[in-house]
């Protein structure tokens, strides 16, 4: 009875034995890579995270002789929104039609209602191949030329600006001044002389200039003009800019 109830303890520990559990052991990655991109004219960034797990799961049999062995990996990717950065605009040219493109000369006038204005096709500064053409004869040393007003909205008080505008005269008569200026009313705040008949053409002539609360409300405008008998002349690529935007 001894002998039997030896073997009747050997089969029950053989029995918890095999009833045993298997043995899981895994292991966890987790890699970040950043990366990010750079332009002159413009910033892009972004920073991705990729996360990856492996599970690893072991199966062992009760002799040890042999082992099966599964595993498994997942991954995802995390991306931040891009960011765009671009660069600022030019200054702003508070001048209508400067190069004379438009199909009119509007809104440019002719100054003391003296002469004419009319497009030239086919002598602007290039790559444009237009230009605006003053043309008065016949006259008794009065001012004559053209002018643009401009809106007093967009002028901030006594802020300087830069008025500046190529010209190329093609006739003159008995001429004693010609100046470009910033106007104000039938007057003028500043002034610089742009010259007589050029032997070399176009000629690029700028004025500084600022207007006051009083003189904003008498009009603000831009000119060229000469005191004449008699002048013709080309205008083209007319600019009025506030000084520190065009620094």
């Amino acid at each position: 009875m001894k002998f039997a109830s030896s073997v009747y303890q050997l089969l029950a520990l053989c029995h918890i034995a095999l009833a045993s559990p298997c043995k899981p052991s895994s292991s966890t990655a987790i890699s970040s890579v950043p990366a990010s991109t750079t332009e002159a004219s413009e910033t892009e960034s972004s920073t991705a995270f990729i996360h990856e797990t492996t599970a690893t799961t072991e199966f062992e049999t009760l002799s040890g002789s042999s082992a099966m062995t599964t595993s498994f990996a997942t991954s995802s990717a995390e991306v931040e929104p891009t960011t765009t950065t671009t660069a600022a605009s030019g200054p702003t040219n508070l001048i209508n039609n400067p190069g004379f493109e438009d199909s009119t000369v509007v809104p440019w006038t002719v100054y003391n209602n003296i002469g004419t204005l009319s497009i030239d096709s086919d002598s602007g500064i290039p790559p444009s191949t237009q230009a605006g053409q003053f043309s008065a004869s016949g006259q008794n040393l009065v001012s004559m030329g053209i002018r643009q007003d401009i809106d007093s909205s967009l002028i901030v008080v006594d802020q300087e600006y830069r008025f500046s505008i190529y010209t190329k005269v093609t006739a003159s008569n008995f001429c004693i001044s010609q100046t470009i200026a910033c106007g104000a009313g039938t007057g003028f705040v500043n002034s610089a002389n742009w010259g007589a008949v050029q032997a070399n053409g176009w000629i690029l002539t700028t004025v500084t200039c600022s207007w006051n609360q009083a003189r904003l409300d008498a009009g603000p405008s831009v000119q060229v003009t000469g005191v004449c008998n008699g002048l013709s002349f080309l205008a083209d690529d007319a600019s009025l800019v506030a000084s520190d935007a065009s620094d």
